[in-house]
């Protein structure tokens, strides 16, 4: 959770993320010192949960204010806006709002409609975390309430359209070809 941290607080190309890579790298090589006398053919696996890119506030675009915090639960990760009716009849009113009102700046997703490709499905919503109607911000872009400041680093966003949100993955031993590198999965 080091680099993350850092990498929401301070960027991803701070000086502070920069340091917490260095720290946890200094950890996976006291593991694979620490593992060598044993004399075992181990292999090892990294992986990170996803990359990470700063936004500039020049790309934050403020929730729609025609979102009755009444009526609705917002929940504003700043990559996705995901809005819960407390009664469903609620739901396509404020779709077909939403979808009158100017916004070049984010898609606007019935749950039900939400691309398959990004692995974020109705079907699997048993707690309705995922909201009735999900906003997604174009590129880079994030949501903001107003008198609020997402953190400047951001996780989140479309891999397909925004590469720098892959994550990362090494693997090394035995079991493995050296000096290889694969495609993207």
């Amino acid at each position: 959770p080091e680099v993350d941290h850092e990498g929401h607080h301070y960027g991803p190309d701070s000086k502070q993320t920069e340091d917490a890579v260095h720290y946890i790298d200094g950890a996976i090589q006291k593991l694979v010192d620490g593992l060598k006398p044993l004399n075992l053919p181990i292999n090892f696996v990294f992986v990170s949960d996803h990359g990470m890119i700063k936004v500039d506030p020049k790309d934050y675009i403020t929730v729609p204010s025609i979102i009755d915090r009444n009526k609705f639960v917002v929940v504003n990760s700043n990559t996705f806006v995901r809005i819960t009716a407390k009664d469903e009849a609620d739901i396509l009113p404020l779709y077909k709002a939403l979808r009158k009102e100017k916004h070049e700046g984010y898609k606007i997703y019935l749950a039900k409609n939400f691309p398959g490709r990004l692995h974020y499905s109705k079907s699997d919503n048993k707690n309705r975390r995922i909201g009735d109607i999900i906003l997604v911000p174009n590129g880079t872009k994030a949501m903001v309430d107003p008198g609020r400041n997402p953190p400047v680093g951001k996780h989140g966003y479309n891999p397909y359209k925004v590469p720098e949100m892959k994550a990362t993955y090494f693997a090394w031993g035995p079991a493995f070809k050296q000096h290889q590198q694969i495609r993207p999965f």
